[in-house]
């Protein structure tokens, strides 16, 4: 079976949250309070939801696009992002009034062999350059740099696929790969060391699909087949001193490769917020919103509601509190990301069936909130990721055949709903 018909497929399992319906039925089960509610029907549509259709693309190869992403740019910088699927990357212009123009085209020289599925845009260290930096099948990371038209290094070691990558939000240097091998590992992207590998024998027992890190760069999440979520301490001494010394060492000066540090043991460990593969998280302050394939899209945190933080984590303590249960229609198979935009707190999730539903995360009665609808392949194939824009109002999504499709914010809509909120 090749990867994306697995990643079409269908996985049926049984799990401690396998059954769970929506409802509005709070229960307490060994000091820990889960609660799960549904999206609500009811509701007037959302004016800061209006997103309209203004542009869409084929990609030559025709295959799966399987990751996204825009670039770090400011307010005088153009509007870049790029997106990844078969052996290719290629980089576009997100131009005023809808348009998208077509910059560069990026082919491993894998060719076939290789397949990307996941991308991220960062600064090179030493020349300030934007670079792009994807992976997949192969299990290595190429560093591309479009404006030099070059892939400056590879980082190999990895023993299988790479199924995401995310950069530090503190140091552009730092890169977290998550994989195939059951690990995720850090990255200095100046020195192509190998900082530090998460798992291990107390580490994830299937593939890793995703993760994140936190604002203050003090927590790694990571999460996969396995149905688990798995908190890491990055404030921790070791790793500290390990990222410090990736910055200097030489290998040929210490005659001695780079002594990467592991770390076997996460400091928190849950089963229960999903009953299957768990393809993409993401810190939401001190909570954390996690997908699965089981057609929902799960708000919780760790430890108890009654701290405001996660609390003191301890490996041995697995105690978590659900807030709110999303559902999503047609969200039944896997490798489907969410893209969680924080400034607004939107949130806009692709499934099976080529349409994206967006939630307003600051809705004012959450129990009664309505997600708009956006149909973006009529049918023909899965939205495998969506993208908001720096200020939130263009929406990017790439789907199964090579198609990128574009849709912006209704401004007048988005005024009007400001200008009621205001009075």
């Amino acid at each position: 079976m090749s990867q994306q018909q697995q990643r079409s497929s269908k996985r049926v399992s049984v799990g401690p949250s396998a059954g769970r319906q929506a409802g509005g039925k709070a229960t307490t089960s060994g000091g820990r309070l889960s609660m799960s509610v549904g999206s609500g029907g009811g509701g007037k549509p959302n004016p800061k939801l209006n997103y309209k259709q203004t542009c869409s693309l084929k990609e030559g190869h025709g295959q799966s696009v399987y990751a996204l992403q825009f670039n770090n740019s400011s307010g005088s910088e153009p509007c870049l992002f790029a997106t990844a699927g078969a052996c290719y990357v290629t980089v576009y212009a997100c131009l005023p009034d809808g348009v998208i123009e077509l910059l560069q085209a990026y082919a491993d020289p894998a060719g076939d062999e290789e397949e990307f599925c996941c991308l991220a845009w960062s600064l090179d260290p030493i020349t300030r350059q934007q670079v792009i930096l994807t992976a997949g099948r192969r299990g290595v990371i190429r560093v591309i740099c479009p404006s030099m038209a070059a892939c400056l290094k590879s980082l190999v070691g990895h023993g299988n696929s790479v199924n995401h990558l995310k950069v530090s939000p503190r140091n552009p240097a730092l890169l977290f790969s998550f994989s195939k091998d059951y690990t995720a590992r850090a990255w200095n992207l100046a020195t192509g060391h190998q900082v530090a590998i998460f798992g291990g024998c107390d580490g994830h027992r299937s593939e890793v699909l995703h993760g994140d890190v936190n604002l203050d760069c003090s927590l790694l999440l990571s999460c996969g087949m396995d149905h688990s979520v798995r908190l890491w301490r990055l404030d921790r001494p070791e790793f500290e001193r390990a990222a410090r010394l990736s910055e200097t060492w030489s290998d040929e000066d210490e005659k001695r490769r780079f002594p990467t540090w592991m770390q076997h043991h996460p400091d928190f460990v849950t089963r229960e917020v999903h009953g299957n593969y768990i393809d993409c998280a993401a810190w939401f302050g001190n909570c954390i919103l996690s997908k699965s394939c089981e057609s929902c899209v799960v708000l919780w945190k760790p430890g108890s509601l009654k701290s405001a933080d996660c609390g003191p984590l301890r490996h041995t303590d697995n105690a978590m509190s659900i807030l709110y249960q999303f559902e999503v229609k047609n969200c039944d198979i896997w490798f489907i990301k969410f893209d969680l935009h924080l400034p607004t707190k939107r949130l806009a999730l692709g499934n099976s069936i080529g349409k994206v539903q967006l939630f307003d995360l600051d809705a004012p009665d959450i129990f009664d909130m309505r997600p708009a609808t956006l149909n973006v392949t009529k049918g023909q194939g899965a939205v495998r990721q969506t993208c908001f824009s720096r200020d939130g109002s263009t929406l990017l999504c790439v789907c199964d055949f090579g198609l990128v499709v574009r849709f912006d914010l209704d401004k007048q809509s988005a005024a009007a709903a400001a200008t009621a909120a205001a009075k």
